[in-house]
């Protein structure tokens, strides 16, 4: 499961810099492969069912069904959707016991080393940078690397090494680092959702365990220090002082260009502005009272915005399951008690991203909208169940 959560970012570097054999294709179906509990599987057995599983699997045949009646078979899209279905199939063929968790975290954690080894390469050796000129140069050049799937999977890392801050001391020391090395990245790249929720989840773990209403904490407080002092060295280097100030200075001018529809940022806010208006245009001369439960079909018109695109294609339903489980849902327990369990709190961070950008950012039917949302229920399981108690109770905080 661990290399489920990192496997596309993971296979991008590799077809980099091993060739473009399709490694993503390959991490994604083997880790695929290993997780069922073939026994059962075998027996048909499911043991490992409840009410928010039915609902994602449901969902993503509904979205099938949609596809084929629509009569527009989008390959890769379709691949995403069978990949949830076998990923939740395997899942619910496990007993509780069969998944650990912790280890689910620390394999995470493990290959978001390796990922962020490979992005710190690219960066060092201006590979990236190449890359970035010949896809922005009009010349149709089809980039490997993603700056989008990069910042996506060093958000996940920054995530995993909160979780491991309060661990053994090489993990935590190594955590601080990442956390350091995964910020300046994320600026360097210049993408902005990312960052703001990388900031978002940094504060939040703060306020959840070391709020400064109980016992000051020494060593958080000399950790600030040092990620300060960084920062403010980093900013004398004049080149990564200008782009920190571009990325802030994008954030703020992004969040009118997509309110006014005006391009100080870019074409992509100003395209998002016109496809938002497009849709709410289409809805409200085309939907009928059909249109308005049910959506106009899959895949309309690819608007960037999962919200928006999951009501425009599959009307009220979609839009109030998507609404309701991928972002109310992690919301309701990063807000509960649960969330002060380290490793619940790492779950619901996971989710942060999907609910941050479900105004702004991709589709609703892809595997990555799903899986943090999944990896969250399992914890909640964990808990609930008993099973690796043992584990989790070293990771709890009251």
């Amino acid at each position: 499961m661990g290399l489920i959560i990192v496997g596309a970012a993971l296979g991008m570097y590799m077809n980099f810099y091993f060739g473009n054999i399709g490694w993503n294709n390959v991490l994604m179906l083997g880790s695929l492969m290993l997780l069922p509990n073939w026994r059962n599987l075998s027996c048909f057995r499911l043991p490992f069912v409840n009410r928010t599983f039915k609902t994602i699997l449901l969902f993503q045949v509904i979205c099938i069904v949609y596809m084929v009646i629509g009569g527009l078979i989008d390959i890769s899209l379709m691949t995403y959707l069978l990949f949830t279905i076998f990923m939740m199939i395997g899942i619910m063929s496990q007993t509780p016991s069969d998944m650990s968790i912790p280890k689910v975290a620390f394999y995470s954690w493990l290959f978001g080393w390796i990922c962020i080894a490979f992005c710190t390469t690219t960066m060092a050796t201006g590979a990236f940078f190449i890359e970035y000129a010949r896809l922005h140069d009009g010349s149709g050049y089809q980039s490997i690397l993603i700056d989008l799937t990069m910042a996506g999977n060093i958000y996940t890392f920054i995530v995993c090494c909160l979780y491991y801050l309060k661990s053994s001391k090489t993990k935590s020391n190594l955590s601080i680092l990442g956390i350091i090395i995964g910020l300046i990245l994320m600026v360097i790249l210049g993408k902005r959702t990312p960052l703001l929720i990388s900031i978002i989840s940094i504060c939040f773990y703060l306020s959840r365990f070391h709020p400064i209403s109980r016992t000051v904490n020494k060593k958080a407080i000399g950790y600030s220090l040092l990620f300060l002092g960084l920062i403010v060295l980093l900013l004398k280097i004049s080149d990564f002082g200008e782009i920190f100030i571009t990325v802030i200075k994008r954030s703020i001018d992004g969040v009118f260009d997509m309110i006014h529809g005006t391009s100080s940022t870019g074409a992509a806010a100003m395209e998002r502005y016109r496809l938002r208006d497009w849709a709410f245009t289409y809805i409200e001369n085309k939907f009928t009272p059909f249109n308005y439960l049910f959506g106009a079909g899959f895949m309309t018109k690819w608007l960037d915005a999962p919200l928006l695109q999951a009501y425009l294609d599959m009307g009220i339903i979609g839009f109030s399951v998507y609404f309701y489980y991928v972002i109310v849902k992690p919301l309701k327990l990063t807000f509960s008690r649960l969330s002060r369990n380290r490793i619940v709190f790492w779950g619901c961070a996971l989710n942060f991203y999907n609910i941050f950008s479900a105004l702004n950012s991709g589709v609703p039917y892809t595997h990555l909208r799903w899986i943090p949302l999944i990896v969250l229920i399992l914890t909640i399981n964990s808990l609930r169940d008993g099973s690796n108690r043992t584990e989790i109770k070293l990771c709890y905080e009251s």
